[in-house]
């Protein structure tokens, strides 16, 4: 996502409380439908939280970074633990695209036969497969899913700057 240029501390901290031990977000003012003191946002289809002010939507991440630090967050703020809601500032960081993108732990929903990443069943059996440098690298035909998850998660560890499953 490209960052927003359009972080204005003093508006958004007017109407947002932020708590960087639970990661929640809070109006301070009932503002339309919102109340004050309820918590601010909306979880969309990917599991981020979105936020809406005068007509702008903010992912929550970015807002957290933004009332935490009084200053506009970096290009990339990643989630440490890969939890899309989980806006502790302690598990939030600078980030680089490459690096977040790598940080993913669960499989596509386009995957219908597996549920772990990097893991699918072909021709009857389980493959493993990781993407690295523009391309797929095959990681080998297993006899089980958890075998070919293995082999997945023990080549992200190798290949993936700050991976950390």
């Amino acid at each position: 996502m490209k960052a927003r240029s359009d972080f204005d501390y003093a508006y958004l901290s007017s109407l947002l409380e932020y708590d960087k031990d639970s990661g929640s977000i809070t109006w301070k003012h009932s503002i339309g439908k919102a109340k004050a003191g309820s918590e601010a946002g909306w979880k969309d289809s990917r599991g981020y939280i979105k936020i809406t002010c005068n007509g702008r939507t903010y992912l929550a991440h970015r807002l957290a970074w933004l009332l935490h630090y009084k200053e506009s967050p970096p290009d990339v703020v990643d989630h440490i633990r890969g939890v899309e809601d989980g806006n502790k500032i302690n598990n939030l960081r600078p980030g680089i695209s490459c690096v977040n993108q790598q940080n993913q732990r669960q499989a596509h929903t386009r995957n219908t036969s597996s549920t772990r990443i990097g893991v699918s069943f072909f021709n009857g059996r389980w493959r493993a497969k990781i993407y690295h440098a523009g391309k797929y690298i095959f990681l080998g035909y297993h006899k089980t899913e958890e075998e070919a998850a293995n082999a997945y998660l023990e080549s992200k560890r190798k290949i993936h700057a700050g991976c950390d499953i």
